[in-house]
């Protein structure tokens, strides 16, 4: 069963689609905080939901570290920690002031995972042009 999960976990963390949806994920959270900071009143109805919102993506964000972390064959558990301890940093919610002030964190990950995303999709072209 855990080598299944090995192979999927390394399947997604490597996938271009996998990649576009933390992306949109962390734009989505980000969005949330500079639409919190500029724009919601204190005590809203709306704050409720956007908190409820943004507690459920950095779930998402936070159990992806986990599952890549624990399951990643492509990495070292401590490999994977020095190399991805910004996305464990990122998956904050916004419940807190401090969490607030580490959230642009959220615009670095989400820069780290276009750029990963944009060398995979290089890479899969110069290979494609070498295989005809």
């Amino acid at each position: 069963m855990f080598s299944t999960l090995r192979k999927i976990v390394t399947y997604l963390q490597g996938n271009f689609v996998y990649s576009v949806f933390l992306i949109i994920l962390a734009l989505l959270s980000s969005s949330l905080l500079l639409y919190e900071i500029f724009f919601l009143v204190e005590g809203e109805p709306r704050q409720v939901s956007l908190l409820r919102l943004d507690f459920i993506i950095a779930c998402l964000l936070f159990s992806d570290f986990i599952l890549g972390w624990l399951f990643n064959t492509n990495f070292t558990r401590l490999g994977y920690l020095k190399s991805n301890w910004l996305n464990l940093l990122s998956s904050l919610p916004i419940s807190s002031d401090w969490a607030r002030a580490m959230r642009i964190l959220r615009v670095v990950r989400a820069y780290r995972v276009i750029r990963s995303a944009i060398d995979i999709w290089t890479i899969s072209q110069r290979y494609r042009r070498t295989k005809r």
